[in-house]
């Protein structure tokens, strides 16, 4: 068995733990067990796979901590540990794999911070780690994954506000942080994620006016802030953002007047401000929103 390097057994009914004889596999290379009913801890003779590129084993039963073995297995690419039910903190080790280009750990019962290693993750391009129950800030090395082109962080306890060095991330397209306790105000930095198609901030604590850098995501469809503490007025900057197809920023404390630059927002579909302070008359400039399905 020392001469496999490829093992899928994904999408079956298979049961129980994993054997920590599978640590005997050192040659492998693949292994994919995801879509099964396996149940136990991960062992740690998993970090005796030190050749493995690709580990899957998303979509089944396990508990228990993700072992600091992990670490070992320098050589992956990928890691797919999502819908389990892993628990305990994510360890610091996680910063070892420093070829990663995809990592996700959503869907699981994982608790406290993210260690600050993860900034050793330079590689990786798709990080999720949603729907779990981290705490603590989102750390300042955040801004050394700056190949990033996905990042998902909704649906944990995340505090405190959003770091600048999110300003680094030059290439993501998508990056959802809904449903936490974010507060403070959102950082100018924002303005260099001119990539951003997607921004997702809703069900947070996020406080002050909207910067005006906003302006610069001019390739961005979907933008959604709503129910946040966000004050002072919507900038005309915002008429800047042709590509916009959704806007919600609903329930927050947005006063003055709506801009007639949202008039330049040929092709959105969806735009939700009630539940704020507006004030004045509606701008005639919104006859030019003929997309327009929902205001």
């Amino acid at each position: 068995m020392k001469s496999v390097t490829y093992l899928n057994v994904s999408n079956n009914q298979l049961t129980g733990p994993i054997p920590m004889e599978l640590g005997q596999l050192t040659n492998i290379t693949t292994l994919s067990l995801y879509i099964n009913y396996l149940t136990g801890t991960l062992p740690p003779e998993i970090g005796l796979l030190t050749k493995l590129s690709a580990l899957n084993i998303s979509s089944n039963d396990f508990t228990g901590p993700l072992p600091s073995e992990i670490g070992l297995l320098t050589k992956l690419s990928a890691l797919n540990i999502s819908y389990n039910d892993f628990t305990g903190p994510l360890p610091s080790e996680i910063g070892l794999l420093t070829k990663l280009s995809a990592l996700n750990i959503s869907y699981n019962d994982f608790t406290g911070p993210f260690p600050s290693e993860i900034g050793y993750l330079t590689s990786i391009a798709d990080f999720q780690a949603n729907t779990n129950h981290f705490n603590g800030t989102l750390p300042t090395e955040i801004g050394y994954m700056r190949g990033l082109t996905t990042l998902y962080v909704q649906e944990n306890q995340l505090t405190g506000p959003l770091p600048s060095e999110i300003g680094y991330l030059t290439s993501i397209a998508d990056f959802i942080a809904k449903t936490n306790q974010f507060n403070g105000t959102l950082p100018t930095e924002i303005g260099f994620l001119t990539s951003l198609t997607l921004f997702h901030l809703f069900h947070n604590q996020l406080t002050g006016a909207i910067p005006t850098e906003i302006g610069n995501l001019t390739s961005i469809a979907d933008f959604q802030a709503s129910t946040n503490h966000f004050n002072g007025t919507l900038p005309t900057e915002i008429g800047f953002l042709t590509n916009l197809t959704l806007l919600y920023l609903q329930v927050n404390q947005l006063t003055g007047v709506l801009p007639a630059e949202i008039g330049n927002l040929t092709i959105l579909n969806d735009f939700e401000i009630h539940s704020n302070m507006f004030t004045g008359a509606i701008p005639t400039e919104i006859g030019l929103m003929t997309s327009l399905s929902k205001f």
